[in-house]
């Protein structure tokens, strides 16, 4: 048939149905939109660079969150001592707030990469908080084992509750 264009040397396929106009294409079957192979990498190519931006977003939350992290650490066990894990405490806590109010505001992509997975992900330390706990139980300390479980848990979610509500956007 004339106008028509051969099938790609290799098996053809769907290919050789597909008219292309500019970077969109119809079905000549059924005139359904269809994607040529230019408009396929531009798609890919985009979905590359958002997901790097992302990945360098979440590294990048991640460095800062875990600063903050040991920050707060060193600094909670100048001031109170080693007795008890005030650092895991606070930073769980303050974690739990940052979370709820982000999330409550609804974040584009980017920034919910930022925060949300890099920032609160390095700064919350819930496999720590995990072992304290452990811990003081394992060298039979358990009233303090008992004192940051709940206190992480009551905390925890107050915070993450207040920073919903304080952020909710109707």
């Amino acid at each position: 048939a004339a106008g028509r264009r051969p099938p790609p040397s290799g098996g053809g396929g769907s290919e050789e149905r597909v008219r292309q106009v500019g970077e969109t294409a119809a079905c000549r079957t059924c005139s359904c939109p269809a994607l040529t192979t230019r408009l396929k990498a531009r798609i890919l190519t985009s979905l590359g660079v958002t997901l790097m931006n992302s990945v360098l977003l979440v590294a990048a939350g991640g460095a800062l969150g875990a600063l903050c992290r040991y920050v707060t650490g060193m600094f909670a066990s100048a001031v109170f001592g080693p007795f008890f894990p005030v650092g895991t405490l606070i930073v769980n806590v303050l974690g739990c707030f940052v979370i709820g109010s982000v999330y409550a505001s609804e974040p584009s992509g980017l920034l919910g990469d930022f925060i949300l997975q890099g920032f609160c992900g390095a700064l919350t330390t819930f496999s720590t908080f995990s072992l304290d706990s452990f811990r003081f139980f394992q060298q039979g300390y358990v009233g303090r084992g008992v004192a940051n479980v709940l206190l992480n848990m009551v905390f925890g979610l107050s915070a993450a509750a207040l920073g919903l509500f304080l952020f909710r956007v109707d």
